[in-house]
């Protein structure tokens, strides 16, 4: 994650106009008040003295003008609150500092405990907000890829956005844009691909003769398509151009042909139970003994009544 925010999203990082004068203050405070106090440390027996004036003054002004920018921070919210963690690691270091300088004892340690659970109360904040920021600004890049690549593949995409191919599809499952996420072949068909298999399948059984058998895998290799999608195209087919035909039990031949559904099935002829209903533009009917997929215009969503 730190990778990744570090080569796309440091804006989340680059502090607001406004507050960038705060962090220069404390990053010249902490020079200044650290060259001070290693200069107090080399002279003798000074070393304490030297730790006081760094955990009891340098540290906690930085933190104070951390806060500040916090404070003063607007958006977005991670770096507002990436502000006081640091805020918050200072001064339990400034605190620790003066223990062990020997000022006020043992009590500025469980005084440290104050700004470490603040910190850490601020980190649970950031690294959620973080962990959004990035996941919108993946999304964002993916919506651009599908646009300009009407085959996006998986894998590239997600070496794109620093994420595996499954972690890829289901980002862009999340996303529901227009098209179809092939998880078997690792990538995502745009809404223009899809419009342009469709429209050579349209050709296609045009093109077909009544009685005509067409092979089944041939017609998904034509048309770089899952056998999935192709049946649902051949069920908007039906409605669409008036298709009539079937792909037999064992899925393997598309066949062109008027059925009467009051004779049975046309591929094994038994009869098709009464009752059993066409899903428009979605589902076709099945033949319980042979498994058939049957395909045909029909006025009514009821293919068959009692």
């Amino acid at each position: 994650m730190l990778r990744y925010l570090l080569k796309y999203n440091r804006h989340l990082l680059r502090p607001a106009e406004g507050v960038v004068i705060f962090a220069w203050l404390a990053l010249a405070g902490l020079v200044l008040g650290s060259f001070i106090s290693l200069f107090l440390f080399t002279l003798p027996d000074n070393g304490r003295a030297a730790l006081a004036v760094e955990g009891g003054l340098v540290l906690p002004a930085a933190a104070l003008l951390l806060g500040f920018a916090g404070i003063f921070e607007r958006s977005p919210a991670p770096r507002a609150w990436m502000w006081l963690v640091c805020a918050a690691g200072l001064l339990a270091a400034g605190l620790l500092l003066l223990a062990a300088s020997g000022a006020w004892g043992l009590l500025c340690l469980p005084a440290a405990a104050a700004p470490l659970a603040g910190g850490i109360l601020a980190l649970r904040k950031v690294l959620p907000a973080l962990r959004q920021s990035i996941r919108l600004e993946r999304e964002t890049r993916l919506a651009e890829m599908v646009q300009k690549n009407p085959e996006l593949d998986l894998a590239e995409a997600g070496r794109s956005v620093e994420l595996t191919a499954g972690q890829t599809a289901e980002l862009l499952a999340g996303l529901a844009l227009p098209g179809f996420l092939d998880r078997a072949r690792g990538r995502f068909l745009s809404a223009a691909a899809l419009r342009e298999r469709q429209t050579h399948l349209s050709v296609r059984l045009t093109e077909m003769k009544n009685g005509e058998k067409l092979s089944l895998a041939a017609l998904t290799r034509a048309l770089d398509a899952p056998p999935a999608l192709l049946e649902e195209w051949l069920a908007q087919a039906c409605r669409r151009d008036g298709f009539s035909g079937w792909i037999n039990g064992s899925k393997d031949e598309l066949v062109r042909a008027e059925w009467d559904a009051a004779a049975g099935c046309p591929a094994c002829g038994a009869a098709l139970p009464a009752g059993q209903a066409v899903k428009r533009d979605k589902e076709a009917l099945s033949c319980p003994a042979c498994g058939s997929r049957l395909y045909a215009l029909v006025e009514h969503e009821t293919l068959l009544t009692d």
